[in-house]
């Protein structure tokens, strides 16, 4: 159901895919302007918030939702890159609640760089 309500939200040319677990990415359309991803963000968290009924009891279930949205900055990346990003942001929005997405990721990126030894790579996740 959540797969199918991402895929509904999202506009015309946009990718989704099940990370797995209960992790999805959702790839805008190329050009998409990041305050068009920052409403979609909003959209999405909407469409995810309404109320599960569960087949055979009818019960009503609610479950909240997070996103993380890559802070770029004009800067390219690679798709390991922008997935790390993404995840470190996704963190950030768990971390400080549900039902709202994250798009700044350059203090916890320092962070990150600060406990990494040279020539390592970061791991996604937290820190």
């Amino acid at each position: 159901e959540v797969a199918r309500r991402l895929v509904a939200a999202v506009p015309r040319g946009s990718t989704t895919a099940r990370m797995g677990g209960d992790e999805f990415v959702v790839i805008p359309p190329v050009g998409t302007s990041v305050h068009d991803v920052r409403k979609l963000a909003e959209h999405m968290i909407a469409e995810l918030r309404a109320p599960y009924v569960l087949p055979g009891s009818g019960e009503m279930l609610v479950c909240p939702s997070s996103l993380g949205i890559p802070g770029t900055e004009g800067r390219p990346m690679g798709v390991t890159d922008l997935l790390r990003e993404a995840d470190i942001a996704l963190y950030r929005a768990k971390d400080a609640g549900r039902d709202h997405f994250v798009e700044d990721v350059q203090a916890m990126r320092r962070r990150v760089e600060q406990h990494v030894p040279p020539g390592r790579p970061a791991e996604c996740g937290v820190p």
